[in-house]
This record gives C-alpha cells, sequence and structure tokens, in this order.
C-alpha cells in the first residue's frame, strides 16, 4: 500500500514539473531575440605633418607693366612661382579642425643689356633689371572632411603678413674706382610697401600611406597694402592700387608626417 501512494506522489510531482517547463518553454518562445547593429562610427580627422608648398601666383600686372615698357625691359607675365612650406596639426578640441604655419614667398625678373648713350663721349653698355617680389608668413585654419579613406576635401582661411616690393637697377658690366661711391650709369632703386592678407582656399588632400600625404589647393589672395616707401625710408603717393600682392593661386604640396 505505501509503495502504491509513493508511486501516485512521484507521477504527480512529474506531471507538475512538465507543465511548469512548458510554461517557461511558452515565454521563451514569447522572448525576441533580434540582431542589433553595431555602430560604426569615424574616428575623427587627425593629421601633424610638414611639407614643401609650390605656388602658381597670378596677380595683375597692368599697371606695372607700364612702368617697366617705360623702362624698356619689357613686360611682367604671370603666373610667378612662390616656394616655401607648411607644417600643420589638428587640434582635437574642436573635432576635424586644423591649424597650421606656413611661409611663402617668390620672384618674377626683367632683364636686358642696352646702351647707355647717355654717357659721353663713349657711350657704354649695361644691363637693366626689374624685379616684382611678394613673401609672406600666415596661419591657416582648415577644416576636414573625409567622405572615404585617404581622401581629404579641406576648406579654409589664410591669414598672413609679408611685403611686396618692385626693384629697378641699372649696371656697367666694369666701372671705375673712382666712380664706385658715386655714378649715373649705376644705380637700384627699391619700392617697397607691407601687406597684410586673407587668403580663402580649398585643398583637395590624398594620403598615399599613413605617413604621407600630397595636396593640391586653389584659393584667392586678397592683399591690403601700407605705406610705399623708396629705398625703405621715403614715403611714396600716387602709386596705382593694382601693383599689390593679389591674386588667384594655384598650389601643390607634398608632405610627410601622420595621417589617420
Amino acid at each position: 500500500m505505501k509503495f502504491l501512494l509513493s508511486l501516485l506522489a512521484f507521477g504527480a510531482m512529474f506531471l507538475s514539473s512538465g507543465n511548469t517547463l512548458k510554461a517557461q518553454d511558452d515565454k521563451l518562445d514569447k522572448l525576441s531575440f533580434e540582431d542589433s547593429p553595431l555602430s560604426d562610427e569615424k574616428p575623427p580627422y587627425f593629421a601633424v605633418a610638414g611639407g614643401f608648398l609650390g605656388t602658381f601666383f597670378f596677380p595683375n600686372f597692368d599697371e606695372l607693366n607700364k612702368t617697366a615698357s617705360a623702362f624698356d625691359v619689357g613686360e611682367f607675365k604671370a603666373p610667378v612661382f612662390l616656394t616655401g612650406a607648411q607644417g600643420f596639426t589638428a587640434i582635437g578640441i574642436i573635432p576635424n579642425v586644423r591649424v597650421g604655419i606656413l611661409s611663402i614667398g617668390g620672384k618674377a625678373t626683367l632683364q636686358k643689356d642696352r646702351i647707355d648713350s647717355t654717357v659721353l663721349p663713349n657711350p657704354i653698355a649695361v644691363t637693366r633689371t626689374m624685379e616684382y617680389s611678394t613673401s609672406l608668413t600666415g596661419l591657416s585654419i582648415d577644416y576636414a572632411i573625409q567622405p572615404f579613406k585617404h581622401f581629404a576635401i579641406v576648406p579654409g582661411l589664410m591669414f598672413g603678413l609679408g611685403t611686396v616690393a618692385v626693384e629697378r637697377s641699372q649696371t656697367a658690366k666694369t666701372r671705375d674706382f673712382a666712380e664706385s661711391i658715386q655714378s649715373s650709369t649705376n644705380y637700384f632703386n627699391r619700392l617697397d610697401a607691407s601687406i597684410t592678407v586673407i587668403q580663402p582656399n580649398l585643398n583637395i588632400e590624398y594620403a598615399i600611406t599613413q605617413f604621407s600625404m600630397i595636396r593640391i589647393n586653389a584659393g584667392y589672395m586678397m592683399s591690403f597694402l601700407g605705406d610705399w616707401k623708396a629705398d625703405r625710408q621715403t614715403v611714396v603717393t600716387g602709386v596705382p592700387d593694382k601693383i599689390n600682392s593679389s591674386g588667384l593661386t594655384l598650389q601643390f604640396g607634398i608632405f610627410v608626417g601622420l595621417f589617420n
């Protein structure tokens, strides 16, 4: 009799545990195990680098060429090739923003040999030279947009300080020692002005490797001039506004450093 009662109790416990497991299975069926997409966040732009800049500068030479023609040395033609260097780094405080320091400069030169007939009684051969030059040091602030790996579109602004100058000279092939202090045949004149430059520009950059990058750039350099001075002393008035350091720029750059 005791055996029969124990068997019945065991059966009741088995049925009860089966119902409990079934209820738990029903609850598990109702649970959702959908896949959650993983976030694919782009790291912010990073670069620290330095390199060479080559710039083709297109100033307006119309007014300056009037002086060049009167001096009988020909005419200036754009572009003027400027060379320099730049270093830059991402600042980290504002994502994708970088700052840099650059320095560029260059010149265009006209030269012509002629006979100075004002030297009497024996006219002599002289060389006339006229030179246009500009140089500046600036701060660049850029924002990098990375549409895909290795490639960046970087608009920005450059602010700079520098100098624009025009020089004229005439020199004889030889001269006597007695004329070494003062000579009407040999002379040199310099006209220069300080400049403040603002340049909006657009860089297209490609990182060849993690440690090297190439750039092409287009911009427009706007210059604001201080007083023109002759031989760095005498203030000169009436200089045409178009003799300046403003114009379109096309640039290429080669950089080494660290790029993401």
